[in-house]
């Protein structure tokens, strides 16, 4: 192997070149054509603490409204770069998922909703309600979540 930072570095960007495309095809080909397609991915990334597969799910136009009953605050994140800073806070405070639960979610169809109950008590969530409402295209345009903390 020829470790001259010229070479080194040449192959590093062709390889960072090579990831990145894929990515884009993968990105650019998520096309849920259902609302348990498209929860699937949510959950499966919320889970997977993946910011960039979670953010598949929202576009410049969703609008996330978050309060927090334990210090009676309300925060909106509007569009892609606020939801995903949004989700990169959550995911630190959530460091232990070892207490993460979703005893309820209901999926529907003809509303274009998903109604989710969750906890993560060892990290200090109590009880949260999400409540999502997605276009016709499937992305997540309005998002409702009521949480209560630990104190």
């Amino acid at each position: 192997i020829d470790r001259t930072p010229c070479t080194w570095r040449c192959n590093m960007r062709r390889s960072i070149s090579r990831f990145a495309s894929i990515t884009r095809r993968s990105m650019s080909s998520y096309a849920p054509k259902t609302v348990q397609e498209a929860w699937d991915n949510h959950f499966q990334a919320f889970g997977g603490q993946d910011v960039q597969k979670i953010l598949l799910d929202y576009n410049d136009k969703s609008k996330v409204t978050y309060y927090n009953a334990t210090e009676k605050t309300k925060a909106i994140f509007e569009g892609e770069k606020q939801i995903g800073e949004m989700f990169t806070g959550l995911f630190k405070d959530l460091s232990d998922l070892n207490t993460l639960e979703a005893p309820e979610i209901d999926v529907c169809e003809d509303s274009k909703t998903v109604f989710l109950v969750w906890a993560c008590p060892g990290c200090g969530y109590e009880k949260i309600t999400d409540t999502f409402v997605f276009d016709d295209e499937f992305k997540i345009s309005r998002q409702f979540i009521f949480g209560v903390m630990k104190e």
